[in-house]
């Protein structure tokens, strides 16, 4: 995070978002404390959620082993799950468009936002392709995306052709 953190310096951002969970907070609080500047929690941000009860269970469960192999029949339906708990990939995707549209509404110019590896593949491909509707297209995109931990991704608001760019 410290290689990171000298890394986003020079990108002047006014304030930090990140996800509620622990891994993001911790990243937050340092690239905080490095850049001087404050941080606060963005539910929105969180990570792409499974369900509950397979959450921190050990992956030889059998329980949770059931749960999670139905959860990833689920994440191919093409409606949205519509449970607060629990996502597939057109509840992931809705989400991360919301997540671009939530900081278009801050007063901060520039944001630095600490999430994780599912979102941002979800935003990114946004960003490049556009609004999807067909859950395998997404997952195609989200598969197709390689961010893995402690990577970055500019993206930027462009107000003279209104719309979301990806910085390379």
């Amino acid at each position: 995070v410290i290689d990171l953190s000298n890394k986003l310096a020079p990108l002047d951002s006014s304030i930090i978002l990140h996800s509620p969970l622990t891994r993001a907070f911790e990243s937050a609080e340092i690239l905080s404390s490095r850049l001087g500047i404050a941080s606060s929690e963005q539910k929105s941000l969180t990570e792409f959620r499974n369900p509950p009860q397979i959450r921190g269970k050990a992956y030889d469960d059998p329980t949770a082993d059931r749960l999670y192999k139905t959860w990833l029949q689920d994440l191919e339906k093409t409606e949205g799950l519509n449970s607060p708990d629990i996502e597939n990939y057109i509840d992931l995707y809705r989400r991360a468009q919301s997540a671009l549209e939530k900081l278009l509404d801050r007063p901060e110019k520039n944001i630095l936002a600490v999430s994780h590896s599912e979102l941002i593949r979800a935003i990114v491909g946004y960003v490049l392709i556009g609004d999807l509707h067909s859950p395998l297209k997404i997952r195609e995109t989200l598969q197709s995306l390689k961010i893995g931990n402690a990577q970055t991704a500019e993206i930027i608001y462009d107000d003279a052709k209104p719309g979301w760019r990806l910085v390379l």
